[in-house]
């Protein structure tokens, strides 16, 4: 289950074409638009940290249209997208057929012609082994997606206030890595 099921709004840095550069998405996460997904999240129950993790941009992989140039080639194209609202309408709008399919099934799905193609960040596209059911890759950078990372209430407010520190600090160290590690490789090429 994604969080958008629960938080609509923290679907909110998914919205297509929103972001054309990690400096964009920094400035919005990191800023007002981040503080105002954190809230939405918190009011849950459970207790967003302040630093997202850096998923990356998403792509479009096709087994059958080697040529994802233009928003008409997506016309028709059968395509699996995660289960929800937010990128289901993105690509009907785009004149595609967008089915929602877990990341559990969705190998599976490539591999049997369910859908002819899928869309993740290049990163999920290696871990899951898309590249095997999947032979074209249109770099659309459609959209960027991060993973909100949460903590329980409870749990936390048990901590002693020094271990709580240091998890803070460790979290938002790592996330600054992270992030400038993305943002550095991405401006170099």
């Amino acid at each position: 289950m994604t969080l958008s099921t629960l938080v609509p709004l923290s679907g909110l840095p998914s919205v297509g074409f929103a972001f054309q550069s990690y400096d964009q998405v920094w400035a919005a996460m990191d800023g007002g638009v981040g503080d105002l997904v954190r809230e939405a999240i918190g009011k849950t129950g459970v207790v967003p940290m302040k630093t997202m993790w850096d998923n990356g941009f998403r792509q479009i992989t096709s087994s059958s249209r080697w040529q994802l140039n233009s928003v008409e080639d997506l016309k028709g194209f059968k395509i699996r997208v995660p289960v929800t609202a937010l990128l289901t309408s993105l690509f009907s709008g785009l004149g595609a057929l967008p089915s929602s399919i877990s990341y559990s099934q969705l190998y599976s799905a490539l591999q049997t012609h369910v859908v002819e193609g899928q869309e993740n960040p290049l990163a999920q596209v290696s871990t899951g082994k898309l590249y095997e059911v999947q032979k074209y890759c249109a770099l659309s950078n459609h959209c960027w997606s991060g993973y909100w990372v949460n903590a329980n209430r409870l749990a936390l407010a048990n901590l002693p206030a020094d271990l709580l520190a240091i998890v803070n600090e460790s979290f938002d160290a790592r996330s600054a890595t992270i992030s400038w590690r993305w943002t550095a490789r991405r401006k170099a090429n």
